[in-house]
């Protein structure tokens, strides 16, 4: 009994922890301009920008340099992409 009871207070505490550090992150992306226009942008909230999203965006950018800034050549953007292209890198987040 004692184990078990162990582990589920372990477990609980896990949950907490990974909420707390979510909740901080995600704080942290509401405020960065890129993350805003990401998720204005990705309108089918699968985490990342496909071509057809950017187009149909009006007078986006992203569209016009879609090429450039999928770096990865995957047919999509994603935010990384997006904050290397705009100068916004997740290290230098960081460093705020």
């Amino acid at each position: 009994m004692g184990k078990s009871l162990l582990k589920k207070s372990i477990f609980i505490l896990s949950l907490l922890a990974m909420t707390s550090l979510y909740s901080q992150e995600k704080k942290k992306h509401q405020n960065n301009a890129t993350y805003k226009i990401f998720k204005r942008l990705d309108t089918d909230h699968d985490g990342v920008i496909s071509k057809d999203e950017a187009k149909k965006a009006r007078k986006s950018l992203i569209y016009a340099d879609f090429e450039l800034i999928d770096t990865d050549k995957s047919m999509t953007i994603t935010l990384k992409e997006l904050q290397i292209i705009s100068g916004d890198s997740a290290e230098e987040e960081e460093r705020k």
